[in-house]
């Protein structure tokens, strides 16, 4: 308990996004990003914000690539591949939270802060945690909650029980749960290997294979498609996400393991040399200060220790596969719509000098401003993406955007015959460490508020990765708090975006992709001031969206769109989706693939 003054003035409640924050305290931190009139900051009488806590994430993601660069630099190949530094994006990501906890342990120290009080964890407690353990500090972490457990298959049964509920024990859901499972069991495939697959079917040479692992990525191969003289052969590394956008046009597909044999997966031996090597390699880079420390809880972290176990001996495993594949169907040339895990494929193309190309399947993510993924040509959709890339990528970018349908002026649009709506494209909040459900209770209330009021319909767009239901009950306890029986809702999944997007009058959104389809419709684009993404000061810069600095303003703006009284983008489009003709785009890609072009 909190007593006197001088307990006061040393002490503070670190408040991540997984606590409960409705009940008061007298001095918090918040580990998580919230509008700055928010009810969160109500119940507290002093509070010190995320970013006085752990600084500028910009400037910290600068820093955890120059260190990640610096960590990867001379890593060891196995099977050809340096497979760490496949995770380069990844390695930045836990470099960048490590950087935070960092500076969360110095501006605490700066504050004169003695004790600090958690009931839950988050990274950043976490790293504070192994922080204490490895420095002299004066400052005393106390944790009063029940402590998560350890298991990895109870974390993933309860995982997968929320989802399972979430979407009513769908049939596909069903399914999914199951190859994530086989997954954990049989993680080299040898279910498909025993089966000698590859050996019943022929492949026509020099096809241009397109490889997806998500429904996005396979959506914006489609797209890309007819602009390739004799179109793709899809290789799909599941397919109920990258299979899916092809089931639904009506397309065939190649599974990637398939190609599977017998003794792919690496022996106890192959993964302990490598585990060990990797750690010595790590060991002997020369640091100092912060970054040693950052190092040394590199190597300590949770993640480096999934990759060890988990992702080295799959990515083991998938060099020698994606060797195997390229052999058998000798491809003209590889096309991807990421290149995360695809960056197996592509590294052995490489080798094999068989032609790359990486299209942009949306917006553009963190670290593109910073990454140089392993491809011969880097598509984008207009010269804003183009100029987010780095330096060296943008080396061997080319802007070509296919040619879109036209579409109905927007003053013809909002002359029609037609009821418009008030679309909210999710984002998976889940995923995000510094985003708490209190902010998507805000945010989805405040929408609900306006579409009462205006007497208009809210569709929710719930993104790929999410159910449904989920939002079902968030809204109908949401309507039950606020008397709103009388709000029309609606939810949207699957097939049929485009119509809904047309038919919007304003669109409200975190960081979708969505966000390219509203532009080119003219659809008026509202986002949040007080979240971070990775592309928003070059957007905030050109004025595509309309920015909420509170909630207040979020209600403010929607009710505006909502009556047709906001605007939309007045610029043109062309930084974002350039018009690119047929002929340019098919040139392209015929002289890319032939070997003729060189940007």
């Amino acid at each position: 308990m909190i007593g006197n003054e001088e307990t006061k003035d040393h002490t503070i409640y670190l408040l991540t996004n997984r606590d409960d924050v409705t009940f008061k305290k007298n001095r918090v931190g918040l580990l998580f990003e919230c509008a700055p009139d928010s009810p969160i900051l109500a119940f507290n009488s002093e509070v010190t914000m995320l970013t006085e806590l752990i600084g500028d994430f910009d400037v910290t993601k600068e820093h955890a690539y120059c260190l990640a660069k610096t960590i990867l630099h001379g890593e060891p190949e196995f099977r050809g591949i340096k497979q760490l530094g496949i995770f380069e994006e990844v390695v930045i990501r836990e470099l960048q939270f490590i950087l935070h906890s960092i500076q969360l342990h110095n501006s605490l120290k700066a504050m004169n802060i003695e004790s600090c009080h958690v009931t839950s964890r988050n990274r950043c407690i976490d790293g504070l945690t192994k922080i204490l353990e490895k420095v002299q500090s004066p400052i005393k972490l106390s944790f009063s909650g029940s402590q998560p457990s350890h298991s990895s298959w109870s974390s993933l049964s309860g995982r997968i029980a929320k989802r399972l509920k979430d979407s009513k024990f769908s049939f596909r859901s069903l399914k999914s749960e199951y190859q994530q499972v086989m997954a954990r069991v049989d993680p080299f495939h040898r279910r498909n290997a025993w089966q000698d697959a590859i050996q019943h079917q022929s492949y026509t040479p020099s096809k241009v294979w397109f490889y997806s692992t998500s429904y996005t990525f396979t959506r914006i191969g489609l797209m890309y498609e007819p602009f390739f003289k004799d179109g793709f052969a899809y290789l799909i590394e599941n397919p109920l996400t990258g299979g899916r956008a092809l089931e639904e046009a009506g397309r065939g597909h190649v599974g990637l393991y398939r190609f599977t044999k017998r003794g792919m997966g690496p022996t106890r031996e192959d993964i302990s040399q490598a585990k060990g090597q990797i750690v010595r390699h790590i060991n002997g880079v020369s640091l100092s200060g912060d970054d040693a420390l950052a190092r040394d809880l590199f190597l300590d972290s949770d993640w480096l220790a999934l990759f060890m176990n988990r992702h080295l001996p799959f990515g083991l495993f998938q060099s020698a596969l994606f060797t195997t594949f390229l052999e058998i169907v000798q491809p003209s040339a590889i096309v991807v719509g990421n290149p995360v895990h695809e960056a197996y494929l592509l590294h052995c193309a490489k080798k094999s000098g068989i032609p790359t190309i990486l299209l942009q399947h949306g917006i553009l993510g963190d670290f593109c401003q910073l990454l140089d993924p392993p491809t011969d040509y880097y598509v984008v959709r207009g010269r804003f993406w183009q100029e987010f890339l780095s330096r060296d990528a943008q080396k061997r970018s080319i802007i070509l955007n296919p040619p879109q349908t036209s579409i109905p002026s927007r003053k013809a649009a909002v002359n029609a015959d037609q009821e418009r709506h008030i679309l909210f494209l999710t984002a998976p909040y889940g995923v995000h460490e510094f985003m708490h459900l209190t902010d998507l209770d805000d945010i989805l209330a405040s929408m609900l508020q306006v579409a009462f009021k205006e007497k208009m319909k809210l569709v929710v767009r719930v993104h790929p990765s999410e159910t449904v239901g989920y939002y079902q009950q968030i809204v109908s306890r949401l309507i039950s708090e606020l008397s709103l029986r009388d709000v029309r809702v609606e939810y949207s999944h699957g097939p049929g975006l485009e119509q809904l997007v047309r038919e919007s009058a304003v669109a409200v959104t975190y960081c979708s992709t969505v966000f390219l389809d509203c532009l080119r419709e003219g659809i008026p684009l509202i986002s949040f001031g007080w979240h971070d993404f990775s592309f928003k000061k070059q957007i905030e810069a050109v004025k595509v969206f309309h920015f909420a600095d509170t909630l207040e303003e979020l209600r403010s703006l929607v009710a505006d769109g909502a009556k047709g009284k906001l605007a939309a983008f007045a610029g043109s489009v062309e930084p974002f989706l350039a018009g690119t003709r047929q002929e340019e785009l098919e040139s392209f890609f015929a002289n890319a693939i032939s070997g003729k072009l060189k940007i």
